[in-house]
């Protein structure tokens, strides 16, 4: 109950936090869509961070398949953005 009071307290800067992290993502896309080198840089960056807070999870607490998928998407995210990079000569 106390968490649920407080939470609703916070809610303007959940919704911002929120709507802050969609727009990045939206912008990234615009990016990608218009294959801008920032937009793939971004991808990569932007997705890659969230790796090894990911397997930290999926090693410290019990396995769960969902953090699994995760891992695996995010990686698989990464990589193919990577490649795309390669293919384009970016890096």
């Amino acid at each position: 109950m106390r968490i649920a009071q407080q939470a609703s307290k916070n809610w303007p800067m959940f919704l911002l936090l929120i709507v802050a992290y969609a727009s990045l993502r939206f912008l990234e896309a615009y990016g990608l869509w218009q294959d801008k080198t920032w937009a793939y840089w971004f991808g990569v960056l932007g997705y890659g961070i969230f790796i090894p807070i990911e397997i930290y999870y999926l090693l410290a607490r019990p396995f769960d398949w969902f953090k699994l998928a995760i891992l695996i998407s995010n990686i698989v995210i990464v990589f193919v953005v990577y490649r795309n990079m390669k293919r384009k000569g970016l890096i």
